[in-house]
């Protein structure tokens, strides 16, 4: 039987993500999704909004800057400050439309490449469309789980630290903490897989749920080991987009300088600095993302032929099968 070995199926979710580059685009908002724990990527999502904050604390302290005839506690000052905070609340749900869309056509446009040996920007983007309403139901399903595994970790630290300074509530914590992790690996690849069904299979929610559990559950060995390549894939981005970081800060830190030196500007010169750096690793990690989507995708069409098997499953049979 020929085997599906995990490098053909990162191999293959790579050259359609570098033939395809506008599912980058699609990769910049689906990374807020998170491979895993998306309570953390909404945390990173309101980081990113903490712009609509900062410009109402400016406005509400500073009024003369933004509209200098707005007087102290005027209704002007209300309508104004009402404004800002409707644009902020659009602007979060625009962007968290845009980060379940986006992961639902990344998917969408795998199946165009992969089953049907085509590839459509439009018709992704419409495929994923018709699907938003069951995937924000997986994301909020995943969510609730989220929050679950958070209380339960830190019911369980706050335990450890009431109880005597022995061994044993240092073993409770480690059992605890990996029944959770666990509990985290479980929910995460359900999500993915129900959302493949969905997207792919065109089911609906509850049937997507139940597939995908099945699916994980005869695959969980083979599922936990790719898990384990993303994580090392996962540190490789982090120092990838911190060297990135880094090579850019240098120049950037000189321009700084100059254009300090030349036009006396300060904020304005940070504030462009900080915009490129911030680009300039979206970019990288939205490239980063958007492969590892595509390559779920191909290892759930490859689950769905019962491949790849589990390489620990292959070795033990392997020595198994030797003649003695």
């Amino acid at each position: 039987m020929s085997q599906t070995l995990y490098r053909h199926v990162l191999r293959d979710a790579w050259s359609v993500t570098w033939r395809h580059p506008a599912l980058w685009i699609f990769g910049a908002f689906a990374l807020f999704m998170g491979q895993s724990q998306f309570f953390y990527s909404l945390g990173g999502l309101f980081h990113i909004t903490s712009l609509g904050t900062t410009a109402a604390y400016a406005a509400a302290y500073g009024q003369q800057w933004y509209v200098p005839l707005i007087s102290p506690n005027s209704w002007v000052q209300v309508v104004v400050g009402a404004l800002l905070a409707a644009l902020c609340v659009g602007f979060i749900g625009f962007f968290t439309f845009m980060v379940i869309q986006s992961q639902g056509a990344i998917m969408a446009a795998g199946d165009y490449i992969f089953r049907k040996r085509l590839y459509s920007f439009k018709a992704s983007w419409h495929a994923a469309i018709e699907h938003f309403w069951s995937l924000t139901c997986v994301l909020f399903l995943k969510f609730l789980a989220t929050i679950v595994i958070a209380f339960g970790l830190y019911g369980i630290q706050d335990a450890v630290t009431r109880l005597p300074d022995v061994w044993w509530p240092k073993v409770l914590f480690v059992g605890g903490f990996v029944v959770f992790a666990l509990l985290d690996i479980f929910i995460t690849y359900i999500s993915l897989f129900a959302t493949c069904f969905i997207v792919l299979e065109k089911q609906g929610f509850k049937s997507a749920i139940k597939h995908g559990t099945t699916l994980f559950i005869r695959h969980w060995l083979a599922s936990i080991e790719i898990g384990v390549i993303f994580l090392i894939a996962n540190v490789i981005m982090g120092i990838v987009a911190k060297l990135v970081f880094a090579i850019l800060f240098v120049p950037l830190f000189y321009f700084a300088v100059l254009m300090k030196v030349s036009t006396g500007l300060t904020e304005p010169i940070a504030a462009l600095n900080i915009g490129i750096l911030f680009a300039a690793v979206w970019f990288v990690v939205s490239i980063y993302t958007t492969w590892f989507y595509m390559s779920v995708v191909i290892l759930f069409d490859h689950m769905r032929g019962d491949s790849p098997d589990s390489k620990i499953m292959r070795f033990f049979g392997s020595i198994g099968s030797r003649d003695i």
